[in-house]
């Protein structure tokens, strides 16, 4: 969603003040989890399904790295992205520009 896209774009560029204080808006209303509440989650879909977060996260971070640049071109499922989530919150995502060709 569109929050989400701003808070992944600051990242890597000083949002503009109105984006600044979107985001803030938004992360007073929904403060994105902690890691640590999520590492012993299901993944519950895919070959991973069995996994937890925390174990797909350090014993196979290219699928996750597979999902983010999917979701550069779909909407990843809700699961989906409560995963990449985790993992963002973990480490920065790259940017998606430098996933389209990859």
């Amino acid at each position: 969603d569109y929050i989400n896209w701003l808070r992944r774009e600051s990242v890597y560029s000083t949002p503009s003040p109105k984006a600044k204080e979107l985001i803030g808006y938004a992360d007073s209303l929904d403060p994105p989890p902690h890691p640590e509440s999520m590492k012993d989650q299901l993944v519950g879909f895919g070959k991973y399904a069995s996994m937890t977060y925390k174990e797909l996260y350090e014993e196979d971070p290219d699928y996750i790295n597979w999902l983010r640049r999917e979701s550069v071109y779909s909407t990843p499922s809700p699961k989906a992205k409560e995963l990449i989530g985790y993992a963002d919150s973990l480490d920065p995502p790259p940017h998606p520009e430098s996933m389209k060709d990859q």
